[in-house]
């Protein structure tokens, strides 16, 4: 079935399993369904995995939520332009352009190529 709409606008949306969210103008997370509420801050990017989800928040930093099992809600330190989450794992590009992944190593999702 459809859901019904959430008043006003978004800037970004992303849906994970059961759940979705997005980003309200001023950079605002929401986030509605089968997942935890986001961390508080504003962000500039929001992406959705399987039950975890993942944001870059306006200083750079990665936040994720969520399941937790497989270590894909826990980013590495650094600063991020982007993230995106999937299944039991999630792979953000840094600021200085390099590829970071998290989570499930078993299938080799998060051994990330050398040069990248």
């Amino acid at each position: 079935g459809q859901s019904t709409a959430l008043g006003g606008t978004f800037t970004q949306v992303t849906a994970g399993y059961q759940y979705s969210c997005g980003i309200r103008p001023g950079g605002l997370i929401e986030c509605w369904g089968s997942i935890a509420a986001p961390p508080a801050g504003t962000y500039v990017g929001v992406s959705a995995g399987h039950a975890h989800a993942c944001a870059v928040r306006t200083d750079g930093v990665p936040k994720c939520w969520g399941n937790n099992a497989s270590g894909q809600a826990t980013p590495p330190s650094g600063t991020f332009t982007s993230v995106v989450a999937a299944d039991q794992h999630t792979c953000g590009m840094r600021t200085n352009g390099t590829i970071a992944c998290w989570g499930d190593a078993s299938r080799g999702a998060t051994s990330v190529p050398a040069g990248l």
